[in-house]
């Protein structure tokens, strides 16, 4: 889910350009989610990486 600025910001000047990630993100999440997926998320500690969608299927974690 976008930030509470982000959404401010996006409702107050409906600029896309900068939010298209985002939003595609959380089509996707909810897509994902729908079809009664369980999602994943991963996060370095100290650090810009980050990794979305990770899905479970059996034994196996995919990207």
């Amino acid at each position: 889910m976008m930030e509470k600025e982000s959404q401010a910001d996006f409702r107050i000047n409906h600029d896309f350009g900068i939010y298209k990630g985002d939003l595609y993100e959380n089509i996707i999440a909810e897509a994902l989610a729908k079809s009664e997926n369980r999602l994943f998320y991963y996060r370095k500690a100290n650090s810009t990486l980050e990794m979305d969608f990770f899905l479970r299927t059996g034994t196996v974690l995919s990207l």
